[in-house]
C-alpha cells in the first residue's frame, strides 16, 4: 500500500497482514488525539461520539503503567508505558534536548488533555517491556467467546457490522473463494 505524500510523492506504507493487523508491525505508539481534533464529531454524523465518550472508550481498554490521572485507564488489557531514560535513544535524547533549548516545555505525559511540549512517546509496552499488538492485548481473553472465530489467511478489506450500522463484515475467506 502506498500513501500519497507531499507534492505527489508516493510513500511506502506497509500493512500488517497478520492477526492483530498493522499493530503487529508498527511502532505501537499510544498517542491520543487532542480533544479539539474530535470536537465536531457529532455534527459530522458520528452520532453521540463525543470527546468524553471517546475518552471513556480509551480508558476502558488501557492500563497506563506510568500515570494514574482520571484521563488514563487502569483496568484494560492494553498496557501503556513510556521508555525509561536508559531506553531513550541518543537521537531521541538529542531531539528532546533541542526542544528544551528552543523553549518547548518538557512533558512527562503527552496524553494529558491540552498538553503542549516535548517528551517521550507513550507506547503499547507490557509489564516486561515487550510491545503489544492488538492481538496480544485482546485475543487471550476473547478466544473463549462463542461469537469469535479467528480465520487465518483471511483478508478484511472493509469494515461493517458496527453497532447500529448495516452492512457485511468485510471479511473475505479465501477458503470459500470470497
Amino acid at each position: 500500500m502506498h500513501a500519497h505524500g507531499t507534492r505527489g510523492r508516493n510513500i511506502w506504507f506497509p500493512r500488517g497482514k497478520v492477526v492483530g493487523g498493522s499493530s503487529a508491525i508498527n511502532t505501537c505508539i499510544a498517542l491520543r488525539p487532542d480533544e479539539a481534533d474530535l470536537g465536531d464529531w457529532p455534527s459530522t454524523g458520528a452520532g453521540d461520539w463525543s470527546w468524553a465518550r471517546f475518552l471513556d472508550g480509551l480508558n476502558a481498554v488501557e492500563t497506563d503503567l506510568d500515570h494514574t490521572a482520571a484521563h488514563h485507564g487502569d483496568k484494560g488489557p492494553l498496557r501503556i508505558s513510556r521508555p525509561v531514560a536508559s531506553e531513550v535513544t541518543p537521537v531521541s535524547q538529542a531531539f528532546l534536548t533541542f526542544c528544551r533549548s528552543a523553549g518547548f516545555p518538557e512533558v512527562s505525559d503527552l496524553n494529558e488533555p491540552g498538553t503542549t511540549g516535548a517528551g517521550v512517546l507513550p507506547l503499547n509496552l507490557d509489564d516486561s517491556r515487550e510491545r503489544q499488538s492488538t492481538a496480544a492485548a485482546f485475543l487471550p481473553t476473547a478466544r473463549s467467546r462463542a461469537n469469535l472465530t479467528v480465520l487465518p489467511h483471511a483478508l478484511v478489506d472493509r469494515r461493517g457490522d458496527l453497532p447500529g450500522e448495516p452492512g457485511d463484515s468485510g471479511r473475505r475467506d479465501p477458503r470459500k473463494g470470497r
